[in-house]
């Protein structure tokens, strides 16, 4: 399974990938790095020309989204007796509860102001200012001015089609617009009163392997921060716990995801009025 198709499984609705369906879908089988060249804003070669006249020579510059394979994981263990007597699946309710917990992981990373890492990618408002919010004291003058005003920013980056990714809160407000011609995408990975304009057509996911499997013979560190499980320097992981010496089930997923955006297609705003 790849990772689009795990967590547009998920019953939480999740920003990352209705964001993907949107703009492009790139493999990161076998990939260490990989970079994606854009064209940069009002870059542009060529004109008009008269007959038999020479035509203007440019060369093309080009930024580039660099996606380099993260990792995101989780294990949930159960009792034995607790698969035996349970009426439902017990294992299909952890699957379920370990795809909101990575959802909810790989979402507000998204959406966050955090600089890459070794552990995961920038987050879209990354190294983004936010532009000022209108203060209009009517909710659907101050809406209709401030999206103009994301739209307004993304168009100047080079962007062409807006998505708007905004609270739950804010989401009911769309209601009463007579109509949008964009994407809005609704999480609560984004804080009430913010909202996140990315433009849509120029955003790269990555998409890498999802593996959900199961145990009963390993040995685990039980805690959210795990060590190495070893004896001696350094000191020996505690709590651990063997799978198959207390009768328990352990359920793992992990799943390998990157995501980028040119410069100048993002914007974003705080504190809105409506």
């Amino acid at each position: 399974m790849d990772v689009g198709e795990y967590l547009a499984e998920g019953r939480t609705p999740l920003a990352l990938s209705r964001l993907a369906a949107l703009g492009r879908t790139i493999s990161l089988a076998g990939v260490g790095t990989l970079k994606i060249p854009y064209r940069p804003p009002l870059d542009t070669g060529g004109g008009w020309v008269a007959e038999g006249e020479p035509i203007p020579v440019d060369s093309l510059d080009f930024g580039e989204v660099v996606l380099s394979p993260r990792k995101a994981a989780s294990i949930s263990i159960f009792s034995a007796e607790l698969k035996k007597r349970a009426t439902a699946d017990i294992e299909m309710l952890v699957d379920s509860a370990l795809r909101t917990d990575i959802a909810a992981i790989v979402d507000a990373a998204l959406l966050d102001d955090q600089p890459a890492s070794a552990l995961r990618p920038a987050g879209l408002r990354f190294n983004v200012t936010p532009v000022t919010a209108s203060a209009a004291t009517d909710p659907l003058a101050a809406m209709r001015a401030d999206l103009a005003r994301l739209a307004g920013e993304i168009v100047a980056g080079g962007g062409s089609a807006p998505a708007y990714l905004v609270n739950p809160t804010q989401m009911t407000s769309f209601a009463f617009l007579p109509s949008f011609a964009y994407a809005v995408i609704d999480t609560p990975a984004i804080d009430p009163g913010t909202v996140v304009a990315v433009d849509g057509p120029a955003f790269i996911a990555g998409n890498g392997a999802a593996v959900v499997d199961a145990s009963k013979d390993a040995i685990l560190h039980e805690d959210t921060a795990p060590a190495p499980i070893v004896s001696g320097t350094p000191a020996t992981a505690s709590p651990t716990r063997s799978l198959w010496q207390t009768d328990t089930l352990a359920v793992r997923v992990i799943l390998e995801t990157s995501w980028g955006v040119p410069a100048g297609r993002v914007a974003w705003m705080e504190a809105v009025k409506w």
